[in-house]
């Protein structure tokens, strides 16, 4: 994010109310321009672990299956989780307890 604000001119805070689109937050269009071609340029993506760790939500979605490896219609059980997932902007974690209830 320090490189999209310096390559714009502004703060790293502005940078961030501009890409999290803060409407309580009055800033020029000239700005907000001038923001997301820097995060063109440089081909800026949000830190989502960072994003996580700020907002206490970790955005998974957790799939525990005990026989998910040997279930006959796994990978479609898996892919639709998975769909469902992206849908809501969340990651999927799938684990396999093999049985085991601990």
């Amino acid at each position: 994010m320090n490189d999209v604000a310096q390559r714009a001119g502004v703060s790293q805070t502005t940078v961030s109310f501009v890409i999290n689109d803060r409407s309580d937050i009055s800033i020029s269009d000239e700005t907000k321009e001038r923001v997301w071609e820097a995060v063109n340029d440089l081909d800026y993506r949000p830190n989502a672990m960072a994003r996580n760790l700020r907002s206490s939500k970790s955005q998974l979605i957790g799939l525990i299956s005990d026989e998910i490896t040997t279930t006959e219609h796994a990978v479609q059980i898996v892919r639709g989780a998975q769909d469902a997932a992206w849908e809501q902007d969340k990651l999927l974690l799938v684990v396999n307890t093999d049985g085991n209830p601990k």
